[in-house]
Protein backbone atom coordinates (compact mmCIF):
# COMPACT_ATOMS: atom_id res chain seq x y z
CA UNK A 1 0.00 0.00 0.00
CA UNK A 2 1.44 3.23 -0.62
CA UNK A 3 1.93 5.46 2.05
CA UNK A 4 -0.20 8.90 2.63
CA UNK A 5 1.20 11.97 1.00
CA UNK A 6 0.53 14.72 3.06
CA UNK A 7 1.78 18.77 2.12
CA UNK A 8 2.48 20.78 5.60
CA UNK A 9 2.95 24.66 4.89
CA UNK A 10 5.22 26.30 6.61
CA UNK A 11 8.78 25.56 7.63
CA UNK A 12 9.30 27.04 11.06
CA UNK A 13 8.91 25.03 14.34
CA UNK A 14 5.66 23.71 13.84
CA UNK A 15 5.95 22.55 10.15
CA UNK A 16 9.16 20.66 10.63
CA UNK A 17 7.91 19.11 14.43
CA UNK A 18 4.11 17.97 12.67
CA UNK A 19 6.31 15.97 9.65
CA UNK A 20 8.13 14.17 12.29
CA UNK A 21 5.05 12.87 13.61
CA UNK A 22 3.75 12.32 9.94
CA UNK A 23 5.98 10.42 9.11
CA UNK A 24 6.42 8.22 12.53
CA UNK A 25 2.80 6.92 11.41
CA UNK A 26 3.62 5.91 7.88
CA UNK A 27 2.65 9.13 6.29
CA UNK A 28 5.05 10.73 3.68
CA UNK A 29 4.99 14.81 4.62
CA UNK A 30 6.74 17.20 2.32
CA UNK A 31 7.27 20.85 4.06
CA UNK A 32 6.48 23.54 2.07
CA UNK A 33 7.99 27.28 2.81
CA UNK A 34 7.47 30.86 1.00
CA UNK A 35 11.25 31.81 2.61
CA UNK A 36 13.59 32.04 -0.46
CA UNK A 37 15.98 30.06 1.69
CA UNK A 38 16.41 28.51 5.30
CA UNK A 39 17.65 30.70 8.38
CA UNK A 40 21.06 30.59 8.28
CA UNK A 41 21.48 31.32 12.19
CA UNK A 42 18.80 28.41 13.32
CA UNK A 43 15.76 29.14 15.34
CA UNK A 44 16.25 30.27 19.13
CA UNK A 45 13.52 28.21 20.80
CA UNK A 46 12.64 28.48 24.86
CA UNK A 47 10.94 25.25 25.68
CA UNK A 48 9.00 24.34 28.80
CA UNK A 49 5.82 22.24 30.33
CA UNK A 50 4.26 20.20 26.90
CA UNK A 51 7.02 21.15 24.66
CA UNK A 52 9.71 18.88 27.27
CA UNK A 53 7.24 16.20 27.06
CA UNK A 54 7.07 16.47 23.26
CA UNK A 55 10.67 16.27 23.49
CA UNK A 56 10.64 13.34 25.20
CA UNK A 57 8.09 12.22 23.44
CA UNK A 58 10.17 12.65 20.31
CA UNK A 59 13.56 10.66 21.45
CA UNK A 60 15.24 14.31 21.60
CA UNK A 61 15.44 15.26 25.08
CA UNK A 62 18.28 13.13 25.81
CA UNK A 63 20.26 13.07 22.93
CA UNK A 64 20.14 17.02 23.34
CA UNK A 65 21.43 16.69 26.69
CA UNK A 66 24.02 14.50 25.30
CA UNK A 67 25.30 17.05 22.82
CA UNK A 68 25.63 19.42 26.10
CA UNK A 69 22.68 21.31 26.45
CA UNK A 70 21.60 21.61 30.08
CA UNK A 71 18.07 22.75 29.81
CA UNK A 72 15.22 23.26 26.96
CA UNK A 73 15.99 26.24 27.17
CA UNK A 74 18.94 26.17 25.77
CA UNK A 75 18.16 24.27 22.40
CA UNK A 76 18.49 26.06 18.84
CA UNK A 77 17.11 24.12 16.13
CA UNK A 78 19.90 23.97 12.92
CA UNK A 79 18.17 22.95 9.52
CA UNK A 80 22.41 22.28 8.59
CA UNK A 81 23.76 23.09 5.20
CA UNK A 82 21.49 21.15 2.68
CA UNK A 83 18.50 22.56 4.73
CA UNK A 84 17.10 19.04 5.70
CA UNK A 85 16.54 16.69 8.79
Amino acid sequence: MTPVRVLVSGGGIAGPALAYWLRRHGMRPTVVERAPAVRDGGHRLQIEGPGVGALRRMGLLDELRGLGVPSPEGIRLDYGEAGER
